[in-house]
């Protein structure tokens, strides 16, 4: 009975510990400096100054992690960013999914709040 308690307690352990892991708010984009390509749809944008002010709209937002999105039906997307982070290419997804993933990566992350951080990309794009 002890040991079936004992298998219990540390199953209890792994499963709380598990969802800690999985349910950690982590940032987009945490190290502007390392950023060297930056896309929106097929649009490269290499002006340093409006890398620095999309960074910094995304700098804002947070992920949780999910479960793989994909497939997607592409009247779901309204913009597709990607950049390069220390040679890794990262993805990010906006319209009726809000994620964000990198290249050969299996972890997605849902963005929170990808509805406003999309509009605030708009808005800025289109103040330019």
């Amino acid at each position: 009975m002890k040991k079936y308690i004992s298998v219990l307690f540390i199953i209890i352990v792994l499963i709380v510990f598990i969802n800690f892991n999985n349910s950690k708010d982590i940032l987009i984009i945490t190290d502007e400096g390392s950023i060297n390509n930056f896309r929106i749809n097929s649009t490269n944008y290499n002006d340093e100054v409006i890398v620095k002010d999309i960074i910094n709209i995304l700098r804002k937002y947070n992920t949780e992690k999910t479960k793989n999105p994909f497939p997607m039906k592409t009247d779901e997307i309204e913009f597709e960013i990607d950049y390069m982070d220390n040679n890794n290419s990262i993805h990010i997804v906006l319209g009726k999914t809000n994620i964000v993933y990198g290249s050969g990566n299996k972890n997605f992350y849902k963005i929170l709040n990808g509805e406003e951080m999309y509009l605030e990309i708009e808005k800025y794009l289109n103040e330019m």
